[in-house]
């Protein structure tokens, strides 16, 4: 049996003293997918290869075999993406948006001379990152509410503006949603799933299904109806109490791959600008997700609470910028979306030593032959995914989940709403109290739990587990910076996509 010592080998920060020629002028893209599974994507396996722009863009520079959300939902996982820090030191743990620390990098941003822009699906954006952005324009102010045009229309606004500031440094941050549930298509998508004979069985089974159709809203024109998000709303709570038949997986699982093709589409859209306006070979681009989505692999649907398997928290991560990545590069080394942002001003030229928490990945892959499988060098990293409930690490091929050291609540009465939930789901047999280990070398699937029989193994990795939360600098965590009308608008954002 594997010991927890057979390392996946690490890479080594770059040391202060080094060099680095600076990208003139620097742009950088950051692109974020909401809910984008990696194993959804041709160039991570996907035998439907739906997926040739991304896959393309895998074949143009780095592919991140074993990239791990820092949650399992996206306040935290932006949080961290964008501060570098784990949730434990930036004490985002849900969307009641606390006050980040500094955005230390993004002011290095601005210090090197870079208009920020921000192109978001989502409005609640703007709290929390608004301000390290000259412009921040969320779907709301392009479309209508509920808008099934969102994504066309985001990456149409995304390339209008790399257009107009082509000739100038740039950091774009471009956040689409799909395909996070409903599932919204743009016009053209939609006829084809309602009226192709392919799609006629998927169609009729969610059309007639109780709950699953609520997943599937029928549009008014170019959005989707009150009524409709109501009734998705109803079927996010029920879903998680439903026995779902393998006809009704399968009708769900083609949908959200249709809505991974209308991302690609539009991951399509921007690079064939880049190409146009001739500047692709000297831009930063990096196409990620803040987290993937659980379709029923261990009996649920969806992410957040409880879902900390890798369907949900290992994400796509590739990295192209042919200047200076070479071409078809993969990096088998556990990373983290916390060295996302540090490697992307890394590539830039931008200086990190005034940030300490920032850590590139750029070692990995700056010196490989093309077409190389990066390794890297040194011990094993320790990445970790955290949330209120649970915290994962992975480390060494192993992969433990443990219930969370910091579940907080803020009142007697969210304590015993917690109580009495736990119970209704250890009577339906859905608790998992326990710990899980699983060795990803040999079941990356993540379906026989090792932990009774490897106890040196978990309690070498609740060592790392314990310094996880005994080193990290805690985040005060008393209070939000939203004012009352600010936080009733976000709520309701937020009970339109099912969270509430």
């Amino acid at each position: 049996m594997p010991q927890l010592g057979d390392a996946i080998p690490s890479y080594v920060p770059r040391r202060r003293g080094d060099t680095v020629r600076r990208m003139t002028p620097p742009r950088i893209i950051l692109v974020v997918v909401d809910t984008l599974r990696a194993d959804y994507l041709g160039c991570y396996g996907d035998r439907e290869k739906l997926t040739p722009n991304i896959d393309r863009l895998a074949s143009l520079g780095v592919r991140f075999e074993n990239a791990y959300s820092a949650s399992n939902f996206t306040a935290p996982a932006v949080a961290s993406l964008f501060t570098a820090l784990y949730p434990v030191s930036h004490g985002v743990y849900d969307f009641r948006i606390k006050k980040l620390p500094p955005l230390r990098l993004m002011e290095l941003v601005a210090q090197n001379g870079c208009v920020r822009k921000a192109v978001v699906d989502f409005g609640f954006f703007k709290s929390y990152l608004g301000r390290s952005f000259d412009d921040m324009e969320s779907l709301t102010d392009l479309a209508p509410n509920w808008s099934t045009e969102g994504p066309v229309v985001e990456t149409r606004r995304a390339v209008e503006w790399i257009a107009s500031h082509k000739d100038e440094p740039f950091f774009l941050f471009l956040h689409i949603s799909p395909p996070h549930a409903p599932y919204r298509f743009p016009g053209k998508y939609y006829e084809q799933i309602t009226t192709g004979e392919k799609w006629r069985r998927t169609t009729e089974l969610l059309r007639n299904h109780a709950v699953l159709g609520g997943l599937f809203p029928v549009p008014e024109g170019d959005r989707i109806p009150d009524g409709e998000i109501e009734r998705f709303n109803r079927s996010a709570r029920a879903i998680e109490r439903l026995e779902v038949q393998d006809d009704g997986i399968g009708a769900v699982r083609d949908l959200y791959r249709m809505e991974v093709r209308v991302v690609d589409e539009m991951i399509g859209v921007l690079v064939g600008e880049l190409e146009r306006l001739g500047i692709l070979e000297q831009t930063v681009l990096s196409v990620s997700s803040d987290h993937g989505e659980e379709l029923w692999d261990h009996g649920s649907f969806g992410h957040g609470a409880l879902a900390m398997h890798n369907e949900v928290i290992r994400t796509p991560w590739i990295l192209c910028c042919p200047d200076r990545i070479p071409p078809a590069v993969v990096v088998e080394t556990c990373v983290s979306q916390t060295n996302v942002l540090p490697t992307l001003l890394d590539l830039a030229g931008i200086d990190l030593s005034g940030v300490p928490a920032a850590r590139s990945v750029k070692p990995l892959f700056a010196h490989p032959a093309p077409g190389a499988s990066a390794k890297g060098r040194g011990d094993s990293p320790s990445v970790f995914s955290d949330t209120e409930r649970w915290i994962s690490v992975v480390h060494g091929g192993f992969k433990l989940i443990a219930p969370s050291k910091r579940r907080r609540f803020p009142t007697r009465a969210a304590k015993l709403r917690h109580a009495l939930r736990r119970t209704k789901m250890m009577l339906a047999g859905n608790d998992r109290r326990g710990i899980e280990l699983f060795d990803l070398r040999t079941d990356p699937g993540e379906r026989k739990n090792l932990a009774g029989r490897q106890k040196k193994v978990v309690s070498a990795l609740m060592v790392l587990v314990d310094g996880y939360y005994k080193t990290a600098e805690l985040a005060s965590v008393g209070g939000t910076d939203l004012s009352a009308a600010e936080e009733a608008r976000i709520r309701k954002e937020l009970d339109g996509l099912g969270y509430l």
